[in-house]
């Protein structure tokens, strides 16, 4: 397959980077990460045409909707919202790299980082290899592999229709989920021309292209993830993160505004488009909210978001339907998505 073919590429050659940077001296570190996330109650704009959905732990009962006969149906809501869990170990190899004179090439170098993540359905390794030329730019490419099972959230499995599937399949351990990707970093710090602690307002942009595919499912087929709502093809796409921020020379080191952006950019993008009365395969998913980073010493560093999202609001004649292709778009909806904290200890 293309993928496998372009993944072996790709980590070959991050391996010969990393025999060569071991030749040279660098600086090497070593980091665990803690990531999680509460996720608020919805109902996914049952009962509003558009516009704001309130938080709600109200179940929709799948009797009161309407659904294909075809389809089992769904109930909408939860009671008690969703909990996110991950944690990663990490080890970085960084040397310096065309180095000149002057702020915008004093810092310039190449990273390699090799990482281990462990959830409580998932584990995944991946390899990423990171260039900065100049500091406002930075370019990344990388590669992971991962697989799952189910312990309550059903970590990895198929997303089939018909009446004899009331949920996503949970299908332990029957495949891999890939994935390589291309990313580029602009970013600019006012401080770099207005001295002083006082002045580091930062803007960045992150456009970043990935193939992600599930070994076990072909390419037509919809497969979930950690838990993720089986809405995935095999296939390309694209995501952005824009941040602005202002840093300040304080314990809270950073305030700012966090938005990221999700799109296929492939085949997949035309399966059911919105204009054509489709489930909305051309929708671009976005989250954004306030964020707030905290450093404690040199070794700690926290990172807290607070997230709205948007979603699909579906008809009220196909909404019920479990099977996410069988619902028609109608409108977008925005949401209180989830608080979320990322906790890194750099060991050495």
């Amino acid at each position: 397959m293309k993928g496998v073919r372009l993944i072996v590429v790709l980590i070959s050659l991050m391996l010969l980077s990393a025999f060569i940077l071991a030749g040279e001296e660098m600086e090497r570190s070593l980091s665990l990460n803690f990531q999680g996330g509460y996720t608020f109650g919805n109902q996914e704009g049952y009962g509003i045409d558009g516009g704001f959905a309130p938080i709600s732990y109200e179940v929709v009962d799948s009797s009161s909707l309407s659904h294909r006969s075809d389809d089992p149906g769904r109930d909408l809501g939860t009671t008690w919202g969703g909990i996110q869990a991950k944690a990663s170990v990490s080890y970085k190899m960084k040397m310096p790299f065309l180095v000149g004179e002057g702020p915008l090439f004093s810092e310039n170098n190449m990273e390699m980082v090799l990482k281990g993540e462990l959830s409580p359905v998932s584990v995944n390794a991946i390899a990423s290899f990171t260039m900065t030329p100049i500091a406002l730019l930075k370019f990344n490419m990388g590669a992971a592999a991962g697989t799952g099972w189910n312990l309550g959230f059903n970590g990895l499995g198929r997303n089939l229709p018909g009446l004899s599937y009331t949920s996503v399949q949970s299908e332990p351990f029957s495949g891999v989920v890939y994935s390589i990707w291309a990313s580029s970093t602009l970013q600019f710090d006012f401080g770099a021309v207005i001295p002083g602690k006082w002045s580091h307002v930062v803007v960045a942009f992150v456009p970043k292209v990935e193939y992600r595919a599930f070994s076990g499912a072909d390419n037509d087929t919809p497969w979930e993830y950690e838990a993720d709502g089986g809405e995935n093809f095999n296939g390309w796409k694209l995501f952005t993160t824009s941040v602005l921020g202002y840093q300040m020379p304080l314990v809270l080191d950073m305030v700012g505004i966090l938005v990221d952006t999700e799109q296929y950019i492939d085949s997949n993008r035309d399966r059911s488009t919105m204009a054509s009365g489709g489930w909305g395969s051309d929708f671009v998913t976005m989250d954004f909210g306030p964020l707030f980073n905290f450093k404690f010493g040199k070794r700690q560093n926290l990172t807290v978001l607070l997230q709205f999202k948007n979603g699909k609001d579906y008809t009220d004649a196909t909404i019920g339907n479990r099977f996410f292709e069988y619902r028609v778009y109608e409108n977008t909806y925005y949401y209180l998505y989830r608080l979320a904290f990322s906790y890194t200890y750099n060991i050495k």
